[in-house]
Parts: C-alpha cells; structure tokens; sequence
C-alpha cells in the first residue's frame, strides 16, 4: 500500500458517518465501482461498530487508519480508550460473530489482532479501455 491518511473521532456510533464519507472518498481515488464504494463503507460501519461493543469510557477516539494503491484500500480501526489500553471486541460472542458473517460478504479480507480491527477491499479487475 502506498499512501496513509487517519482519522481520529469520538467513539460513538453517532460519529461513524464521518468514518464512512473518509473511506468513501479514498475509495473513489482508486476508481472503485459504486458497488464497491458501498460495500466498502459498510464494512467500515460494521468494522467500527464491532469495536465500541461494549460502549467505550468517556472521552475514547476511534481511530480509523486507511492505506491505499491503484487497486486495494485497507482500513485499521483502534479504540483509543481513556485511562486504558486499546481494546476491540471479544470474538466468539454473538456480535462479534454477526459482525464476521456481515464483513465476509462486503470484503475480501479481515481480522482483528493486536488491540485492532482491520479489512482489506480490492478494486475489481476491469479490462483496460482501448
């Protein structure tokens, strides 16, 4: 990947549109469909939300880390929680498990690992106009 820009925000779900109209202009650079656009900002809703279940402490950021090339955008969340460590949330619950199924059908790759969360979403191949 090539280029890096990252976005810190409240974490509340009441600030994920901001999260999403980020991505979605990155991933307009990129050429990426409609569909793909879409999709892409849902994962990133869904990648978000997975993070602040259960609701964070008071005054924690969202912290949403996108890198891109000419044919994949990968996007790393983080909760920055006051007074703690990062954390995300635990896997084998129902939501986490809901959150999984939703991101297996919107993105090629995904995980959490490390106190993050994280997905990868590659820009269809188009044949070349000539």
């Amino acid at each position: 990947m090539s280029d890096y820009v990252e976005l810190t925000i409240p974490a509340s779900a009441e600030y994920l549109s901001l999260a999403r109209l980020h991505v979605g202009a990155i991933a307009t650079r990129i050429d990426m469909t409609i569909d793909e656009l879409e999709d892409l900002q849902l994962a990133v809703e869904e990648l978000c939300l997975t993070l602040l279940d259960p609701p964070p402490v008071a005054q924690s950021r969202l912290v949403v880390a996108v890198t891109w090339a000419d044919d994949a955008v990968e996007v790393t969340c983080r909760l920055d929680a006051a007074g703690s460590g990062p954390t995300v949330a635990a896997s084998g619950t129902l939501p986490a498990a809901l959150s999984a199924r939703i991101l297996d059908a919107l993105v090629d790759d995904h995980g959490t690992e490390s106190g993050r969360a994280w997905l990868r979403k590659r820009r269809e191949q188009r044949p070349s106009a000539q």
